[in-house]
């Protein structure tokens, strides 16, 4: 048997702790999108994709230019990350495919490569990506590119 002694005095009151999305996190979360990364390096693909996932976006992958272009025709992809040294066909002629073929959606394109040059820039600025990053970039300053993209492209979101 166990004593347990009375107590007369009130417990003082237990706040129930709620975890709170903060404003800051609020302002960089992209609505849940349609992603298509494009990686010839499968660990780094998968990853991203993975990642991208957790954040509530629906992602396949491409491991090179022309399945890219294969996936682009299957799906209206939102944002397509996509590295220019790719097998098959680079980023830029699977930019500028994207960019002649697609008259009603135009997805977001983003070069995510290793490629920061100020040649390969202008080159990607002139095969129509939305914006350039050099490999490795964080996560959150990616969410936080894509999301202002996003808001660039859809302004009512």
């Amino acid at each position: 048997m166990v004593k347990l002694p009375l107590v007369n005095e009130t417990a003082p009151a237990v706040e129930a702790r709620v975890e709170t999305t903060s404003e800051k996190e609020l302002e960089h979360r992209l609505p849940p999108r349609r992603i298509l990364v494009v990686d010839d390096n499968e660990d780094s693909a998968e990853s991203m994709a993975t990642l991208l996932e957790l954040s509530g976006n629906w992602v396949q992958c491409a491991r090179d230019g022309l399945a890219a272009l294969e996936a682009i025709d299957r799906f209206d992809f939102d944002i397509v990350l996509l590295d220019i040294g790719l097998p098959k066909m680079n980023g830029y002629e699977v930019c500028r495919t994207i960019r002649r073929n697609r008259s009603i959606h135009q997805p977001v394109v983003v070069a995510l490569t290793g490629w920061g040059q100020k040649n390969d820039r202008d080159e990607s600025k002139e095969a129509g990506f939305n914006s350039h990053v050099v490999k490795p970039v964080p996560f959150e300053a990616l969410l936080e590119l894509l999301t202002k993209l996003n808001r660039d492209k859809n302004p009512a979101e």
